[in-house]
């Protein structure tokens, strides 16, 4: 699957919710069965820097194919970046660069960000292109 495919799952998986408090909030709650990175792989030159949280963004690349996972201290942040990671897994670098997420504005949930959240946002998406590079 591309990455539009992957977030266009998404949308049609939390469009069924009546509003983007539930919206996020079912994000949350499905997060938190993910189990998060192990305490040696929160690394400080793994973490999103530009982030009010702390956030943290592993990779592995084999073939061209990028996986991405993440952590945070903080749980909007850390379903929203883990939303990211899955949304990015599976393509290669001229996928992860040509595509912008809009999921955001889609379901409605730029509205239960903080502007620091939505510039940590910005920086996920940022710090997982300069991986696939």
């Amino acid at each position: 699957m591309t990455p539009a495919e992957r977030e266009a799952q998404l949308i049609d998986e939390l469009s069924f919710l009546p509003d983007s408090f539930e919206r996020m909030t079912h994000l949350v709650e499905n997060d938190k069965r993910r189990p998060g990175l192990p305490e040696e792989e929160k690394l400080e030159e793994r973490l999103v820097s530009g982030c009010q949280s702390r956030v943290w963004i592993t990779a592995s690349g084999e073939d061209g194919i990028w996986q991405f996972r993440s952590d945070s201290d903080a749980p909007i942040v850390r379903a929203l970046a883990a939303t990211l990671c899955q949304i990015f897994s599976g393509a290669d670098s001229n996928a992860i660069a040509a595509f912008e997420p809009t999921f955001l504005d889609r379901l409605q949930l730029r509205g239960q960000l903080t502007p620091t959240r939505q510039h940590g946002f910005t920086r996920v998406i940022e710090t997982i292109r300069e991986i696939a590079k």
